[in-house]
C-alpha cells in the first residue's frame, strides 16, 4: 500500500472520529418609663379650702362670743398650714417656685350688742384642714391661678451666626467649578486596539496611506500589538518596501521570539532577497509555534527540497496535505521528493492525483505528466 493512501486513510479515520464526537424577630416587650404627672391644683379644691378656713374662723369666734362679754370687733387672721403631700417622682425639669400667697383677708365685722368690757387682745386662729392629695394655700383664685401656672422659660438667645457674605462677593472670591465632562480614560493597549480597528476599516476602503499612519500610531501605543505589526508589514510588502517590512518583522520577533506568522512572512522576504539559508533558519526557530499550520510546513518542505533535503521535506509535505489532500502544488511537491528518494509508486500516485484534480496551470500539468511518464518507464508500466 502506498504512502499517500496510508495518509489518506488515516485522514478519513480522523474525519470519521471527528464526525462522531460532538422579618426581624421581636426580642421582647418594650418597657417605657414615663415620669409621673405633675400635681395640679384644681380650682374646686382651692375654693373648698378657702371656705373651710373662713368657716372655721367664724365658728370659733361665735363660741367665744357666747362665753365672754362682747369684745370689740376681733381681727381674725387665718393662715392655712399645709400638710405635706406624699413624695412623688420629680419630673426631669423642676417647675419654677410659685410666688408666696398672702394671708387671707380679715373676716367681715358682725353686728354686736355693746357691752362695757375691756378690749381683749387680738386672737389668731389656725385652721388645719384634713389631709388631701393636693394642698393649696388659701388665696384668691387669681393669685392661685397665677401661682399654679409655671413661669414660661426664658428663651435663651442663640449665638449670633456670623454674617454671610453677599452672594456676589462669594462668587467673586471662589471661581466657578468647571463643567463635568464625560471623559473615558483608556489604556495604551485599548488605544492601540482602537487604532488597529480603524486601520482595518481604512484598508477595506483602499485608503492604504491613512491605514499605514494609524498602524504606526497603534504600534507606538503598544509595540506588542502583533496584529497591527503584521498588517503594517503586509502593506509595506504590497507597496514594494521590503527592507522596511523586514526590519519591522525582525523587531517583532525580538519582542515575540518564534512568532509563527512573523517567521513565515520574514522567511518569504528572505527567499525573495536570495537568502534561503536565513529563511530556513527563521522557519526552524518558529516551528514550535507553527503547530499544524499547512502553509508553514509546505513552505519549509519546499525550502528543504530546494537544498536536495528530500527525505526531510516529505513529512512536512504530508503534514500540509492532511489539511487539504487535493492541493495540487503540494501533491506535485511531495511527488518530486518521493521520486528523488526512489519511492516511485508513491510518487506516481502523487502526480496522478495532482492531474486528476483539474486545478493545475498548463505548465504544472505538463510538468506532472513528464514526471509520471518517467516513473512508469522506470517501473516498466505502460503510459
Amino acid at each position: 500500500m502506498s504512502l499517500i493512501n496510508d495518509m489518506l486513510k488515516d485522514l478519513d479515520q480522523r474525519q470519521g472520529q471527528a464526525d462522531g464526537a460532538a422579618p426581624r424577630p421581636t426580642t421582647g416587650a418594650e418597657i417605657r418609663v414615663t415620669a409621673p404627672p405633675k400635681a395640679r391644683t384644681s380650682p374646686l379644691t382651692l375654693t373648698a379650702v378657702a371656705a373651710v378656713v373662713v368657716g372655721g374662723g367664724l365658728l370659733m369666734w361665735n363660741t367665744r362670743q357666747k362665753s365672754e362679754p362682747a369684745p370689740a370687733a376681733p381681727v381674725v387672721v387665718a393662715t392655712a398650714v399645709p400638710v405635706e403631700a406624699p413624695k412623688q417622682a420629680v419630673a426631669p425639669t423642676p417647675a419654677p417656685a410659685p410666688k408666696p400667697v398672702p394671708a387671707a383677708a380679715p373676716a367681715p365685722k358682725l353686728a354686736q350688742t355693746p357691752v362695757a368690757a375691756p378690749t381683749p387682745p387680738k386672737v389668731v386662729a389656725e385652721v388645719k384642714p384634713a389631709p388631701v392629695k393636693e394642698v393649696a394655700k388659701a388665696a384668691p383664685k387669681a393669685e392661685v391661678a397665677k401661682a399654679e401656672a409655671p413661669k414660661p422659660a426664658t428663651p435663651t438667645k442663640p449665638a449670633a451666626a456670623p454674617a454671610e457674605p453677599p452672594a456676589k462677593a462669594v462668587a467673586a472670591a471662589e471661581p466657578a467649578p468647571a463643567p463635568l465632562l464625560n471623559v473615558k480614560v483608556t489604556s495604551p493597549q485599548q488605544r492601540s486596539d482602537n487604532l488597529y480597528r480603524e486601520a482595518v476599516g481604512l484598508v477595506q476602503q483602499s485608503r492604504s496611506a491613512e491605514a499605514n499612519r494609524s498602524l504606526r500610531l497603534a504600534l507606538a501605543e503598544n509595540p506588542a500589538n502583533h496584529a497591527a505589526r503584521q498588517l503594517l508589514a503586509n502593506l509595506m510588502i504590497n507597496a514594494g518596501r521590503q527592507p522596511e517590512a523586514t526590519a519591522l518583522l525582525q523587531e517583532g520577533l525580538a519582542l515575540a521570539p518564534g512568532h509563527a506568522e512573523f517567521s513565515l512572512t520574514l522567511a518569504r522576504l528572505q527567499v525573495a532577497a536570495n537568502k534561503p539559508d536565513d529563511a530556513l533558519d527563521t522557519l526552524q526557530k518558529g516551528m514550535a509555534s507553527a503547530g499544524g499550520d499547512a502553509d508553514y510546513h509546505a513552505f519549509f518542505a519546499a525550502l528543504l527540497q530546494g537544498q536536495n533535503r528530500h527525505a526531510e521535506a516529505v513529512p512536512h509535505f504530508i503534514t500540509a496535505l492532511r489539511s487539504d489532500p487535493s492541493r495540487p502544488n503540494w501533491l506535485i511537491g511531495v511527488g518530486i521528493s518521493l521520486q528523488a528518494t526512489n519511492k516511485l509508486n508513491d510518487a506516481a500516485e502523487a502526480f496522478q492525483r495532482a492531474l486528476d484534480g483539474g486545478e493545475l496551470s498548463n505548465d504544472l500539468r505538463q510538468f506532472a505528466r513528464q514526471h509520471l511518464q518517467q516513473i512508469r518507464e522506470r517501473l516498466g508500466q505502460p503510459n
